[in-house]
């Protein structure tokens, strides 16, 4: 079937003439005839060729057949070369479908927690890799090799290319890890100055007791563990990195000023509009020419971002800011004394939660607010809270080395 396809065929329909003897003379003359149906109409296909060789045969069986429909390869051409604009345009797709997927659309980040995409990406960037770049520049393995070289706290890199995405997976590695792996000995000293509630160690050696007065910076547990022979002098000292749980009870007092006079802002209504274009980190202003600055004015600056097209696959960004310019004016009035009391309790809440966002534990509070002068009022407090946060000293190599001139000296008064 394929080849009479490529030659091309002909239906052809008849309604007078005996078909039976035009059978017979088709087949002695070696013309082939397919897909015969016979209902109210005599219905056959026949090739383009034979049908040329069919006119004596028609002439003496006087069958008459009608051409119902040309199928086949030259009869498509045919109709392609009227309807050239279609055909073109449909090539024209597939031939821009295969152009433009030899290119890099669109580049992924996964796996980043301390990392920025807009970090890694510049950093993907001075490497020449961009959207819009030839697939065929895109080596993956050099990508990997130069990210772990410019960024040595990732760990692991994998750069993946799907298609015309390119997807690069990172892996951070933990930075305190690494140290300890190191062979970094350590002290874990106060945060803070307090009262010892609580100690457990879990590796090395406790420096104070339950109920001791620390001050910030001082040893809690030691990383210094020493080693003892028969006669209880020590031998020799082993550094760890120590670790456990030190809980301290802290008193932290405070106070803050109040001023009764204070300078605030007033908006003299006046509006002014601007909007900005960023395609490619390029930077294009368009201004009302009709309102303009005062550069002796302030304004604040309310900016709208519309939705981003840096997400889409398209080889560049575009961005577009609205900004909406406020003009105002600085005016001093006097707080009354319900509004001392509002700005008061608003820097103690605000302190309460800079404590709560810091990991500490308050165990109890006070403060109040007086009148100072005619000019300021002040609040003052104190407040109790637990603290579980010790940091890491690291040990010298000068701490885990013996002083032998004391050594000697204990030897010879014994």
């Amino acid at each position: 079937m394929g080849l009479k396809w490529l030659q091309g065929y002909v239906v052809c329909q008849s309604h007078k003439g005996s078909f039976e003897r035009f059978m017979n003379m088709c087949r002695h003359h070696g013309i082939l005839l397919w897909g015969v149906k016979r209902e109210q109409a005599v219905e056959f296909c026949v090739c383009v060729k034979d049908f040329k060789k069919m006119k004596p045969i028609v002439y003496k069986t006087k069958l008459h057949p009608q051409i119902k429909k040309k199928k086949g390869f030259p009869f498509y051409i045919r109709r392609m070369k009227k309807n050239w604009t279609f055909f073109s345009g449909f090539l024209l797709f597939f031939f821009l479908l295969h152009f433009l997927s030899t290119f890099v659309w669109q580049i992924q980040f996964q796996g980043q927690v301390t990392y920025t995409k807009e970090t890694l990406l510049k950093t993907v960037n001075s490497l020449q890799v961009y959207r819009g770049m030839k697939r065929r520049s895109l080596h993956c393995d050099t990508i990997e090799k130069s990210i772990r070289q410019k960024h040595p706290d990732i760990s692991w890199v994998s750069a993946e290319e799907k298609g015309s995405l390119l997807v690069i997976s990172i892996k951070e590695a933990n930075p305190e890890v690494g140290r300890e792996r190191a062979g970094r000995f350590c002290h874990l000293v106060a945060e803070k100055s307090g009262i010892v509630k609580k100690i457990v160690v879990n590796r090395g050696v406790a420096c104070v007791k339950p109920g001791q007065k620390v001050k910030k910076g001082q040893i809690l547990i030691s990383g210094i563990v020493p080693v003892t022979g028969d006669d209880e002098t020590v031998v020799d000292k082993m550094g760890v990195v120590a670790k456990g749980e030190v809980l301290l009870v802290c008193d932290s007092k405070f106070s803050k000023e109040i001023p009764v006079k204070v300078c605030e802002k007033e908006y003299t209504g006046k509006k002014i509009y601007q909007t900005e274009y960023e395609i490619n980190h390029k930077t294009f202003v368009i201004k009302n020419p009709i309102k303009r600055f005062n550069n002796a004015k302030k304004y604040d600056i309310i900016t709208t971002i519309l939705p981003k097209w840096e997400d889409l696959p398209i080889p560049f960004t575009f961005t577009k800011r609205k900004k909406e310019f406020r003009e105002y004016t600085f005016v001093i009035r006097k707080r009354n004394r319900k509004e001392i009391f509002k700005e008061g309790k608003r820097l103690y809440q605000k302190l309460l939660r800079q404590c709560r966002q810091d990991g500490l534990e308050i165990l109890s509070k006070e403060a109040k607010i007086t009148k100072q002068n005619e000019k300021d009022w002040l609040i003052s407090g104190q407040i109790r809270f637990l603290c579980k946060k010790t940091r890491k000293q690291y040990i010298a190599e000068s701490e885990l080395k013996i002083d032998k001139k004391a050594e000697e000296k204990q030897d010879g008064d014994s």
